[in-house]
């Protein structure tokens, strides 16, 4: 069983939908966590019908503006149970139904500003202190956890990082080692590792 997240910036165009049609066969994607993905409310349950049938969903758009986070999974491999939901994260339990082995996943699109996310830390604090399963969180923090992260742009403030890390420390989390490129977003000459 394999699980990814990708942070689609749109996924209204065909083009794009294509796309990840290829990644979950060429992957062998089991569930896969689609962030700002930007796709109304009154239209993705037919979009997911047509070009992703047979695959189960859910989504947090009724609960922010700009549909953040779409999950999908295949039915015949996994099954998803929902914990948790904000506008900034999806928290669920799966059940691989191979191997019967459950673990937790958390689907994060974290807001812009220190403020805006600081529900997200108290999320995963009050879900986390009491946690025995594996748990993965995967998603896009937006923010930074070492000012090495980012490079260019305005320089990061010790304070911005704070929150990230408090909770890190305090769920004694780990970073999963990446493959591919070490920043994960960038803006003309903005360059950071967000996810």
């Amino acid at each position: 069983m394999k699980i990814a997240s990708w942070n689609m910036r749109g996924f209204n165009k065909p083009l794009k939908q294509r796309h990840v049609q290829g990644v979950l066969k060429k992957y062998n994607l089991s569930v896969l966590g689609l962030l700002e993905v930007k796709v109304n409310v009154n239209l993705v349950d037919r979009m997911m019908d047509t070009k992703f049938p047979g695959m189960s969903f859910m989504h947090n758009f009724d609960m922010c503006t700009n549909s953040r986070i779409l999950v999908m999974w295949d039915s015949k491999d996994v099954r998803l149970d929902v914990l948790g939901m904000s506008d900034q994260v999806i928290h669920v339990s799966v059940v691989c139904l191979h191997s019967q082995r459950v673990f937790l996943a958390s689907f994060i699109y974290g807001r812009n500003s220190v403020v805006a996310r600081r529900p997200l830390w108290d999320f995963f604090i009050n879900h986390g202190e009491n946690i025995s399963l594996p748990w993965i969180l995967l998603g896009d923090f937006n923010c930074v956890r070492y000012p090495h992260e980012k490079m260019g742009g305005i320089p990061i403030v010790p304070r911005d990082m704070a929150d990230l890390r408090n909770c890190i420390n305090r769920l004694e989390l780990s970073d999963v080692n990446h493959v591919g490129c070490y920043y994960t977003w960038f803006s003309l000459a903005v360059f950071s590792k967000l996810d």
